[in-house]
This record gives C-alpha cells, sequence and structure tokens, in this order.
C-alpha cells in the first residue's frame, strides 16, 4: 500500500547521538520539567552518555548505527523513497540537532520533508494537548497537533509520494541542500501596550 505521509514528534533518529546538541541543549526547565523520557532531561553532554546505554539496550543484537533503528544513518536512495515526511519538534530539546541534519540530508536526497520547530519546548511536549499540570492545555502542543493533522489531509488528498515528493509540498531541495524548516516562535510576541495597559501592574 502506499504511504501518503508521515508525522514524527520529538523524533529520536539517530540513536548513535552523534549531533552536537546533545552538548549544547538541555531538557527545558520550566512549568513542565519532568515530562517526557528521562534519557532526555540530562545537563548538555550527560544526556548523551545515558541516553546512548539506552539505545544499547533497545538494540538489542543490531548496531545502534543500523537505518532500522537510526534513520539518520540510512543512506541516500533508502531516503528518497521515503513518503513525505514532517518532523515535530522542541526548539530546547537535544535531538533538535538530529532532526534538522536528517531533514538536511533526506531532503538532499531527494525526499519530501519538513520541519516544525516549536521554540523552547521540550521532548514530547505534543503529550500535553490536554494540560499541563493545570487545567490548561498547551497551546503549542494544541498547535502541532493541528499542523501535522493539515499536513497528512494534505499529502492524502495529493496522492502520497509519487505526486506530493515532487509537485505538492513545498519541500524540494535548494541548493544548499536544505530542507523547509518553520520556527514557531510568534506566540513569545506580545502586541504593542499602552502605559494605561500597565496600570494593575506597576
Amino acid at each position: 500500500p502506499t504511504v501518503s505521509g508521515a508525522v514524527t514528534f520529538s523524533a529520536w533518529l539517530d540513536l548513535t547521538d552523534s549531533s552536537p546538541a546533545y552538548h549544547s541543549h538541555k531538557h527545558c526547565a520550566g512549568e513542565c520539567s519532568g515530562i517526557g523520557a528521562q534519557a532526555f532531561q540530562m545537563t548538555p553532554g550527560a544526556g548523551q552518555l545515558k541516553s546512548m546505554c539506552d539505545a544499547l539496550k533497545y538494540a538489542g543484537n543490531l548496531s545502534i548505527a543500523d537505518p532500522r533503528l537510526s534513520p539518520a544513518q540510512a543512506a541516500a536512495p533508502e531516503l528518497a523513497g521515503l513518503p513525505p515526511l514532517m518532523l515535530v519538534i522542541g526548539g530546547g530539546e537535544q535531538l533538535l540537532g538530529e532532526n534538522l541534519e536528517f531533514a538536511r540530508v533526506a531532503s538532499a536526497a531527494g525526499a519530501a520533508v519538513q520541519v516544525e520547530v516549536f521554540d523552547g519546548m521540550w521532548h514530547d511536549f505534543v503529550q500535553e494537548s490536554e494540560g499541563c499540570g493545570s487545567d490548561a492545555p498547551l497551546r503549542e502542543a494544541g498547535q502541532a497537533l493541528a499542523a501535522a493533522a493539515t499536513f497528512l489531509n494534505a499529502s492524502r488528498a495529493a496522492g502520497g509520494c509519487a505526486v506530493v515528493c515532487g509537485e505538492r509540498l513545498p519541500a524540494r531541495p535548494s541548493a544548499a541542500g536544505l530542507s523547509p524548516v518553520r520556527w514557531s516562535y510568534d506566540y513569545n510576541f506580545k502586541p504593542p501596550i499602552t502605559r494605561r495597559d500597565c496600570a494593575n501592574v506597576w
């Protein structure tokens, strides 16, 4: 059967943990700290050792570099045959680097890849769509799920990879081999305020 599209959320795409982001990113320590996979809640660098140990346990008799476990290690012909992909990732998580690198390599190989980065979000933030330790859902999680639904519906309507990869999605590799990346950070901007707005603050 034809796979019309696929979406990943905070995907662990390279079990070898070779991305430099393991040394520069840490799990968000904000209101929702404590959620997500424990392997990705470490300080920079420390999470790399913990996650690689988890990877070895998960891999069993396979190498952690086997493309079946680490798609980022796949050869270009394998990547070119992928269905249209959307990678949803938090801007503050250690897996950001490998998601961006995978998208670049897969796009250069001819795959249709779209990356949605949600600024400041942590590993598996999408699971907080029904609340974040409170009665209020996490807005970014809802936005990510809505973006995924739109992507999958458009991919299905376009007929799958045979049509979408070449024509319908804005995912043709650029001259530099980069794939489209949308960094979702508009929610960090507030409308202009006046002194009247500050009356209850001052």
